[in-house]
């Protein structure tokens, strides 16, 4: 996995508000249609300060980097002013207005692990401490 440090023209963390952002990418085999591996990247933008990720791409390896890197950026500015239909006790996603799915632990008494959104991919920030859902509701 390879991380990309340096960037600009990027908006700060919808979750959080800092600026401290990185660009993640992984190569890895897929199974291809026809049965046969097949390598592909997956890119995606990742606030170093709460560890929320935004919406994942993932293209050819073929594919040139640089565009890759802009696509995935690109969805990571996209900023929702309105969260259509949100639950009352939980907004939607911040990047493409879904709601996000929770992801629970069972044993030994359900708590709350992670949330996410199944549509773009993209993950809440991640603290032991808080409570989750009030660090997926806050925007900066």
């Amino acid at each position: 996995m390879s991380e990309k440090d340096t960037i600009t023209g990027v908006k700060p963390c919808p979750f959080c508000g800092q600026a401290d952002i990185s660009v993640r990418s992984e190569t890895i085999p897929v199974l291809g249609g026809t049965g046969d591996l097949q390598e592909v990247t997956i890119y995606q933008v990742c606030c170093k300060t709460c560890n929320a990720e935004g919406p994942s791409l993932m293209v050819k390896t073929t594919a040139k980097h640089a565009e890759s890197e802009a696509a995935v950026l690109e969805q990571w500015n996209q900023r929702l002013g309105r969260h259509k239909d949100a639950p009352p006790n939980l907004k939607n996603c911040p990047f493409c207005g879904e709601q996000p799915e929770v992801l629970r632990d069972p044993e030994p008494a359900p708590i709350l692990v992670e949330i996410f959104c199944s549509d773009c991919g993209a993950t809440g920030p991640a603290n032991d401490k808080d409570d989750l859902m009030v660090l997926w509701n806050k925007r900066a």
